[in-house]
């Protein structure tokens, strides 16, 4: 996407556009440049159009932003006369018309992607000129010019869901990786029948592809995250907290003011927006097994406990990497009802054994656990709601009376449930 104000429009972006058994995936990076000079590194150029519809946007940013917001009204005008949703069709035909009827000012090439009751989920693209083509996938932008191969060999019919965006994800960190238009982060909208899933991977946790370098902070990067927490140094033996360290390690802990935890997570945590909501970013994750626990529901509360259950196991993941600040972060959000505890889990893909802290439900007597938690479920029902209450937790987080986590979520779901008549799992 572009915004150049002197130079020609350029294709300056990477979108991309896969149906699947059930519903498409639109996937697109997230930097805007204007010539050389990069404006923005985390747009998002999914937009929505209607609530089963959205578009993916390359070339001109103003122009590709005007064509949406004309397809939007002309679509609610649309629903509100039908008095039904738009189709996936109607929606790329609106645009077509536009774009065509405008080819000669428009520098703009889009991908309407979505599902309808009649056709299920459906792929259009509709590139410079007005030119609408319906497509198993789409690919758009500069960074379209080193996948076609690759999609011609990755995609295949009738994909799952998961399968379906990880080669989205996967296809357009690989046209970061080439194009130099493209960067950011990766942004993905699901749509099926059920509704519209959108996900985040920020751009230091993707793939990384040939020779290209990880991404390293700067030496200003770490001064200025040093943190307040005092630690207990032991010059002579370089132990900091107890634990022993290389010189190299102590130096950077002196630096960081910071050290690293694992912390294995069953519920609501394996979610990443819930993750990026509470840390500003998604540590690295992996698949685990906590044996001699069982996950129980909890009445009255959308997120789960464990408690020790000899018979029992815990699907979950570690998260890695955890800060000093970050785990007292997650011991406030966790609240008075649980208690870290080290538990020793078995890490899913290489059966290695790992001591990590979790959360265990503190009174377990409590009458309100009953059942088994399921997260497939959780993310169906109650993800989004349990994602805004996150976000009111950490506004609150920041006044000088500052509301414990559980006050949050009280006050949030009564005003919820007062408002929307919703029943909190019970």
């Amino acid at each position: 996407m572009d915004l150049n104000l002197d130079a020609p429009h350029s294709m300056g972006t990477t979108i991309i556009g896969v149906t699947y058994n059930g519903g498409v995936v639109l996937g697109a990076d997230s930097r805007t440049s204007t010539g050389m000079y990069v404006a923005n590194r985390a747009s998002d150029k999914i937009t929505q159009l209607t609530d089963n519809v959205y578009v993916c946007r390359s070339g001109s940013a103003a122009d590709s932003q005007v064509v949406s917001d004309y397809v939007r009204y002309f679509l609610h005008q649309h629903t509100i006369q039908l008095g039904q949703p738009a189709t996936v069709k109607v929606s790329a035909n609106l645009i077509r018309m536009l774009a065509y009827n405008n080819k000669n000012m428009l520098q703009t090439g889009l991908i309407v992607g979505g599902w309808d009751k009649y056709e299920g989920g459906k792929i259009y693209g509709i590139p410079l000129g007005g030119t609408v083509v319906e497509q198993p996938f789409a690919i758009g932008g500069s960074g379209s010019s080193y996948l076609y191969g690759f999609f011609d060999q990755a995609w295949k019919e009738n994909m799952t869901k998961e399968e379906a965006e990880e080669l989205v994800v996967k296809a357009v960190s690989l046209a970061i990786a080439r194009d130099g238009a493209s960067g950011g982060v990766v942004r993905t909208v699901i749509i099926n029948e059920e509704g519209v899933t959108r996900n985040f991977y920020p751009g230091d946790k993707l793939q990384l592809w040939h020779e290209e370098l990880e991404p390293q902070n700067s030496l200003l990067d770490i001064l200025n995250a040093a943190g307040p927490v005092p630690m207990a140094i032991d010059i002579e033996t370089h132990e900091v907290n107890g634990v022993g360290e290389t010189e190299e390690d102590t130096e950077m802990s002196i630096l960081s003011g910071k050290a690293a935890h694992d912390v294995f997570v069953y519920g609501s945590l394996q979610e990443p927006k819930v993750l990026y909501v509470l840390l500003n970013r998604v540590p690295d994750r992996v698949s685990a097994i906590l044996s001699g626990f069982h996950r129980f529901r909890l009445k009255g509360r959308i997120y789960p406990t464990i408690l020790p259950d000899g018979t029992k196991q815990v699907t979950g993941k570690v998260l890695k990497g955890i800060t000093d600040d970050e785990l007292k972060l997650l011991d406030d959000f966790e609240d008075v009802e649980y208690d870290r505890k080290s538990v020793q889990v078995v890490l899913a893909d290489t059966s290695e054994k790992m001591h990590v802290g979790t959360y265990v439900w503190r009174n377990k007597d409590d009458p309100d656990l009953y059942g088994e938690w399921d997260f497939e479920e959780w993310k169906r029902r109650d993800s989004e709601d349990f994602i805004t209450a996150t976000k009111k937790f950490m506004e609150e987080r920041k006044l000088p009376e500052a509301k414990t986590r559980i006050d949050t979520f009280k006050t949030f779901f009564k005003q919820e449930h007062t408002e929307n008549g919703k029943v909190i799992d019970s």
